[in-house]
């Protein structure tokens, strides 16, 4: 029965942990392929890098079209050499592009618009190479050119402010993915948190409830004292000190005397308040190293380790007048006092017999028959056997 309470306890207790730990384990994996599809998109990112090529890529046009003022008005080579340099730059940065925007795993479809115009751009390009070729040679295509940098300069433009917009909302998404991480790895922390302080508590109950189970099984009910199987459990242990030792183990058993006519007359309620009382004094007046148990009804038993025959005779003989002059109280509300008395049977080891008195059960016949002569003899008395 104790068992079967504890796995009660413990199913009751640990079904409430294990449906919180599969929840958290459900939120903890919705997290993390949340995180994890995300991600991808914007953590691999080098967002300070694309913003700044951004930024440096916006000047590529009116640097250009600087270089193509100063070569109309002075159709040299020096000139020529500088807008030449500048589509290189313009190259260059596309390469460079394309390459953040490739790391960023961004959706193509979010700037399809941009590889769009910078196919645009790269026939303005291409238009714009024999004419710088041919500038210090054919001041008649200057205007040409000077028209194309303008539309080169536009398309840039185009470029790049598309570009600032996809890069620095990028990187706004990128922080309020870290943000909702950083909450969620906090809001995960403190559910572990709950979820151990909740297993400690668990534990705490389930160990407290295990040691009542385990009191309960060896404590009886009404008296607080031992019972028969918490003595017999004990007995073992004196014994084998005992034989170790040398010393004598003494056995008293005590019974109420009359004690159903204390129910018939008073009723079983102040006979239970008579048990209990006449247990108070029992474990009043033995000694710390004795054992007091409620072995049935009205009976007792009381092991006394490291005890001859004369002293367990002497503290028997104590608690019988304890019982005897005590005044015991009947049912609520009524003030005469009641009487009881006591018969004990007491007995000690003894290391001449054979087998020798190594037991409780070698030792119970002798007590029991020396109780049965006290009841014979009048009640109210000692009998050692």
């Amino acid at each position: 029965m104790p068992r079967l309470i504890q796995r009660m306890l413990i199913r009751r207790l640990l079904l409430p942990l294990c449906l919180l730990s599969g929840v958290i384990g459900v939120v903890l994996i919705a997290s993390v392929w949340s995180f994890a599809n995300n991600a991808d998109r914007h953590l691999g990112a080098d967002y300070l890098g694309f913003a700044s090529e951004v930024v440096r890529g916006q000047q590529d046009g009116v640097y250009f079209q600087q270089a193509i003022e100063s070569l109309v008005d002075n159709p040299e080579p020096l000139h020529q050499q500088q807008a030449l340099e500048r589509l290189w730059i313009i190259a260059t940065r596309r390469g460079s592009i394309n390459q953040y925007l490739e790391r960023s795993a961004l959706p193509e479809a979010d700037y399809q618009h941009i590889r769009d115009e910078y196919r645009v751009l790269s026939r303005l390009m291409r238009e714009a190479e024999p004419l710088l070729a041919a500038a210090p040679y054919q001041p008649e295509r200057l205007a040409q050119l000077d028209a194309l940098s303008t539309e080169l300069d536009d398309s840039l433009a185009f470029i790049y402010s598309e570009l600032q917009h996809i890069v620095f909302g990028s990187a706004a998404e990128q922080q309020r993915l870290m943000q909702r991480l950083s909450r969620w790895l906090i809001a995960l922390a403190t559910l572990v948190m709950v979820v151990i302080t909740a297993l400690m508590v668990a534990l705490y109950q389930i160990d407290r409830q295990k040691r009542k189970v385990e009191a309960l099984s060896v404590t009886d009910e009404l008296t607080g004292l031992n019972n028969r199987r918490a003595l017999l459990d004990q007995a073992g242990r004196l014994f084998a000190q005992g034989l170790r030792s040398g010393t004598p183990l003494s056995m008293a058993l005590i019974d109420i005397d009359h004690f159903k006519q204390v129910n018939d007359d008073h009723g079983h309620p102040t006979g239970d308040r008579m048990l209990v009382a006449v247990a108070a004094l029992l474990r009043e007046h033995v000694r710390r190293a004795d054992v007091v148990a409620r072995i049935g009804g009205e009976e007792f038993c009381i092991l006394m380790p490291h005890t001859d025959a004369t002293g367990a005779a002497e503290l028997c003989e104590r608690l019988r007048r304890a019982v005897a002059e005590h005044a015991f109280h009947g049912a609520p509300g009524r003030t005469e006092g009641l009487s009881l008395t006591v018969s004990v049977g007491v007995t000690t080891s003894r290391t001449d017999t054979a087998p020798p008195d190594d037991s409780f059960a070698a030792l119970y016949p002798r007590a029991d028959q020396a109780l049965y002569l006290a009841k014979q003899n009048g009640r109210n008395r000692v009998e050692v056997g």
